[in-house]
């Protein structure tokens, strides 16, 4: 009898084994365009600000990758040159063959960020729109989107939308851009149309409509995305991203608030002096759309 046990025990494990779900076949993908032109302004602070673009978006891939089961081989980035809307696209071509219903692709984009009057569609709008590579400059900002050289939240927002209907997969959205969320508005109604199917997809915004994405005090980095790695880093496993979140929303205010009250005097009273400058610079204010409450569902490792 108890070698029986031992031997129905062992065939048992063995087909828990075999029966349990394979490795997740999440995804991540990295946009940074900082500067978004490679002519036409300082050399040495386009260096700069591209250098520092190149490390945070390394920074949150390995942060997403290590406490997020992500496989080094599905961990994609754009940078600079290769950071355009065409190459947008082609990555998620190539995703739909490795991402499956119940995997979460996990994009960040790393952009100035702006209202522009703009055409969506056949149609005039004036709306969130991202700065993507060029090698000058455009002449006409508001052409650059419908050039394809830019892209708009509508757009990015339609092409995410699509890709989680046709694979099945979540899509969480990170968006680090100055007035970023003055696009939430806009994403209302792809996301809402398909709430009855089992995707999700949901939005982080760096800054609040009006405001400055600060960078921080020493100017080595963005501050919510510095913010964001640090508190994936000091979660305790099983915290949901919105918990994670939750934690760098309030770091990133504060710091933002502290850098501001702790300026040299003349530079601080001149600031308080003026109500539009403060509150664009100081008040960073991160935010969310979640409609299907994704950031709940997913945890940390």
């Amino acid at each position: 009898m108890r070698v029986s046990f031992l031997v129905k025990s062992f065939v048992a494990s063995v087909m828990v084994l075999i029966a349990a779900p394979s490795f997740a076949a999440n995804a991540s993908l990295t946009i940074a365009s900082c500067p978004p032109w490679k002519h036409g302004a300082n050399d040495a602070a386009n260096q700069k600000m591209a250098q520092m673009c190149q490390i945070d978006s390394a920074k949150i891939t390995d942060a997403l990758s290590a406490y997020l089961p992500i496989e080094k081989k599905n961990q994609h980035a754009l940078l600079q040159a290769d950071a355009t809307p065409a190459n947008l696209y082609g990555k998620l071509d190539e995703l739909r063959d490795v991402v499956s219903p119940g995997d979460t692709l996990y994009l960040f984009q790393m952009s100035h960020g702006g209202v522009l009057p703009h055409t969506y569609k056949g149609y005039p709008v004036k709306a969130e729109v991202f700065a993507y590579y060029t090698e000058k400059a455009p002449k006409d900002y508001s052409k650059a989107v419908g050039a394809g050289q830019w892209l708009s939240a509508r757009e990015l927002r339609d092409a995410l939308s699509q890709f989680a209907k046709d694979t099945g997969a979540n899509v969480l959205v990170i968006i680090e851009a100055c007035h970023s969320s003055s696009a939430g508005h806009q994403l209302v109604h792809n996301p809402i149309e398909r709430l009855e199917d089992d995707e999700k997809v949901a939005y982080i915004f760096s800054a609040g409509a009006g405001q400055t994405s600060t960078f921080t005090n020493d100017m080595s980095g963005a501050r919510f995305t510095e913010e964001f790695v640090s508190a994936l880093g000091q979660a305790e496993s099983g915290t949901s991203l919105a918990d994670v979140f939750s934690t760098a929303r309030d770091a990133t205010h504060r710091g933002a608030l502290a850098h501001c009250n702790n300026l040299p005097a003349e530079r601080r009273t001149a600031l308080f002096r003026s109500v539009d400058q403060y509150f664009e610079s100081c008040l960073q204010d991160p935010s969310f759309f979640d409609p299907k409450g994704l950031l709940l569902d997913l945890k940390t490792n």
